[in-house]
Parts: C-alpha cells; structure tokens; sequence
C-alpha cells in the first residue's frame, strides 16, 4: 500500500494531520495533533485492521475551510472543510482533479 502524511491547515495557521492512501487517492479522515502520532496510530491501525480508527465524523457543526497538503508522489494541496473539534476531515478527500466518490 502507498502511503503519505497529510496536513491540515486552518485558516488561522493551526495544523492537524492525517495520512493520505495512495492506493486508493484518499484523505483518511480522522485528525490528529501530529505526524507521529499520525504514523504510529493511524497506520498502525489499518495494519491491524482496524479501518474505522481512520475514520471520524463532525458532530458538532463546526467545520471550517482547510488547505490539505499532502508529501504523496511529488505533492499535492487542495481546500477542503475539517473540524478542529471533532478532529474529522468533512470535506474533499482528494485532490482538485480528480473524482471524489466520497
């Protein structure tokens, strides 16, 4: 599997980060405070099969616009929408161009 971190930017500079499947192009949505902890719980879980750890949903309503950045292949960065709160990415999982069947 192709893997890569992924940052979240907010527009007042805050950072959160993820991992970004290149197997498939798409933005895991689940948040965390850094890119350890991004590898060691994120990837640790899909290898353990743990594929809803990856995942997390917005239940409070407070999403904001986002700049994702991500290190796959030679780079990529595109807007999205992601709640700092809930720590869930909540819109575009992939990068401008491509289909977005999620």
């Amino acid at each position: 599997m192709s893997r890569a971190s992924a940052t979240v930017t907010f527009a007042d500079g805050h950072q959160l980060f993820t991992l970004y499947n290149g197997t498939v192009d798409q933005l895991w949505t689940r948040l965390v405070d850094s890119l350890d902890v991004a590898w060691d719980e994120l990837w640790g879980a899909y290898k353990g099969a743990d594929f809803a750890a990856t995942d997390a949903e917005c239940t409070c309503g407070q999403d904001e616009p986002v700049t994702v950045s991500t290190d796959y292949g030679g780079g990529d960065s595109w807007m999205s929408w992601a709640c700092r709160h809930c720590k869930a990415v909540t819109g575009r999982l992939v990068p401008d161009g491509y289909d977005d069947p999620y």
